[in-house]
């Protein structure tokens, strides 16, 4: 259980992260062209958006399998 909450802890920190750096790299990448129509950015469109999702579940697993959690003198 204690693993458990590791790892939705470490997820949702994880999450936010990366949710902010896609953001900011897509901060980066836009250049406004005031004479052209909207346009989305591609990378928008995709597996690109579920990107935060895949950093954080990925660290938030190998955090919590590499966190040793002891009870009552007995390691897991």
């Amino acid at each position: 259980m204690k693993k458990f909450l590791v790892f939705i802890l470490s997820f949702i920190i994880l999450w936010f992260i990366a949710e902010w750096l896609v953001g900011f790299i897509h901060t980066l990448a836009y250049t406004p062209n005031f004479q052209s129509a909207p346009q989305t950015i591609a990378s928008d469109i995709g597996v690109f958006s579920m990107l935060p999702s895949f950093i954080a579940a990925a660290g938030a697993y190998f955090i919590a399998e590499n966190t040793s959690i002891r009870r009552k003198g007995v390691d897991e």
